[in-house]
């Protein structure tokens, strides 16, 4: 009789053991998915960040570069944005002068497209595309056409006056 408790319970430990053998397997399937779903979409953001790279090395006319080249105040919250050739820097009014985002910049008509190269962004590699006016040489207006960084917009979307 001994014999056949000791079976049983061999039993038990396999189908225990065969159960959680199986959902291991359905878990790594799970994640191994995931992961593929996940680096596809970023894949694709460096597709759209690679295009639009390609465009930043297209010149701006010069009517339009010496227009927008220089720095800006925003009439919002006093940042400052900095426009230099195909490169932009903002940055909040602090003692440290702290730059929230740069990257380069692709313009075409009034149409200006910003695409954030800093590290600290959370705005990454996608572009944000605005229109903008410029109103006797010192007034410059930013109109969202494009973006989906919420930050961005906040500190773009905004009028600004030339320094």
């Amino acid at each position: 009789m001994a014999k056949r408790k000791s079976r049983r319970k061999s039993t038990k430990n396999n189908r225990s053991f065969t159960i959680f053998f199986i959902i291991v397997i359905i878990i790594a399937i799970l994640s191994f998915a995931i992961t593929y779903f996940v680096t596809q979409s970023d894949s694709e953001a460096l597709v759209d960040a690679a295009k639009v790279e390609k465009e930043v090395t297209t010149p701006m006319t010069v009517i339009q570069k010496s227009s927008l080249e220089g720095t800006w105040a925003s009439y919002n919250d006093g940042a400052m944005l900095t426009i230099i050739g195909l490169t932009f820097t903002i940055e909040l009014p602090n003692v440290e002068g702290t730059i929230i985002a740069s990257g380069k910049i692709v313009v075409n008509d009034n149409i200006i497209t910003f695409i954030n190269t800093s590290e600290k962004s959370d705005c990454n590699v996608k572009p944000g595309i605005y229109s903008f006016s410029i109103q006797d040489d010192n007034d410059l207006t930013f109109m969202k056409v494009e973006d989906n960084c919420k930050s961005r917009i906040a500190q773009i979307e905004a009028s600004w006056f030339k320094v």
